[in-house]
């Protein structure tokens, strides 16, 4: 926990805070964010390709990699069989292509293509990050730890892993590359995120209103606006159980 980090309480209330806004800007008027989607995702490619490289010409080390790691020991197979499938939720992302046929003009064509692309360069991008990160982090063994052993990325970078390379890296720099890296791996991911509320207001409002239309919801959820494209009903049933879950979140932080 680092003394600048927010409290459970002040982060819930600058999320809520972030989907009243929202959702005030959805019902507001219909959103275009297909060219708002196309700049941050090139941008935060941009930032993780540097990170990438930089780190890998700065940081890399086979020794780094290999020094502590045991399998079946460090870490345990039981550690190593959950970390599968925590893997896989960094490819979740990848079937959003298909989803999205229908507002392709040539779905034939650029679905396929898109899903080829997509796929090559999330692995090939994410195995470059991780191999600067796990190098810049090195595993070292604790008898403590659930996995019998853990590293800085665990720890002290556990939330925020980018941050923590952008700050090794310029570690070996001038400080104000430190500075703009860090300031630049926040602003990309913080651009992505509420690009992802916004898109989700966007997928939550088609499926409610095609449940308001088959009776699986209240007809008032199936009632399109002209001026917003999505029920209202959908849009503002969306924000409220989004903070609704937020502030439930955070008054039982860290129960089961």
């Amino acid at each position: 926990q680092r003394p600048n980090a927010l409290s459970v309480r002040e982060a819930a209330a600058y999320a809520v805070a972030i989907l009243i806004v929202m959702t005030g800007a959805r019902l507001a008027r219909r959103t275009e964010i297909y060219t708002a989607g196309v700049i941050v995702a090139a941008l935060d490619l941009i930032v993780q390709v540097s990170l990438a490289v930089l780190g890998i010409m700065l940081l890399f080390s086979w020794s780094s990699l290999t020094h502590g790691i045991d399998v079946g020991s460090v870490p345990t197979w039981n550690s190593l069989a959950f970390a599968f499938p925590i893997a896989m939720i960094g490819y979740t992302g990848l079937e959003k292509v298909s989803s999205l046929a229908a507002y392709a003009k040539d779905p034939e064509r650029s679905v396929p293509d898109s899903v080829r692309s997509s796929v090559f360069t999330v692995v090939i991008v994410y195995a470059a990050v991780a191999t600067a990160a796990a190098s810049a982090f090195p595993a070292h063994a604790d008898a403590s730890a659930t996995a019998h052993g853990t590293s800085l990325l665990a720890t002290k970078w556990e939330n925020a892993p980018m941050l923590g390379l952008a700050e090794r890296i310029g570690s070996h720099g001038p400080h104000w590359i430190e500075v703009a890296m860090r300031v630049g791996v926040g602003l990309t991911a913080c651009a992505i995120l509420i690009l992802a509320i916004s898109t989700s207001f966007s997928g939550c409002g088609r499926l409610a209103e095609a449940m308001g239309r088959h009776d699986q919801l209240p007809p008032l959820f199936g009632r399109t606006s002209r001026r917003l494209l999505h029920p209202p009903a959908a849009i503002l049933g969306v924000g409220v159980l989004s903070i609704g879950f937020i502030v439930v979140g955070a008054l039982y932080h860290g129960q089961e």
